[in-house]
């Protein structure tokens, strides 16, 4: 939101709105979506030919935050957040147990810590 000078009708400043659109949660999460599948199609059909972005390993806070959400999903102890290759691991043998919902809800709330 901007305000105005009322004589020149020119901008003073610049208010940023503190409530968040759903519509903008939304996009994100289809922009997440599509970054999965893209890159879900890249390992399987280009997986010699690819680089994919790695995350450097959450930061303290973050892993924090990550692991009580997990315990009041009910995912505790199913995933492991000691590092990044321990979490992969956790979450790739959660995929394979076919829940995909359980996967999806860890899934979704670890990109969004990213």
């Amino acid at each position: 939101m901007f305000n105005l000078d009322p004589v020149t009708k020119l901008p003073l400043s610049f208010v940023e709105s503190s409530t968040r659109m759903e519509s903008k949660h939304l996009v994100e999460e289809y922009m997440l979506l599509a970054n999965i599948l893209v890159a879900e199609y890249l390992k399987f059909f280009c997986n010699d030919k690819t680089l994919l972005r790695v995350h450097p390993d959450l930061d303290k806070d973050k892993k924090e935050l990550l692991e009580e959400y997990y315990a009041k999903v009910g995912l505790k102890g199913v995933i492991d957040l000691s590092n990044s290759k321990s979490l992969s691991k956790s979450l790739e043998a959660l995929k394979a147990e076919g829940d995909s919902a359980r996967y999806n809800v860890a899934m979704r709330k670890f990109l969004t810590c990213l």
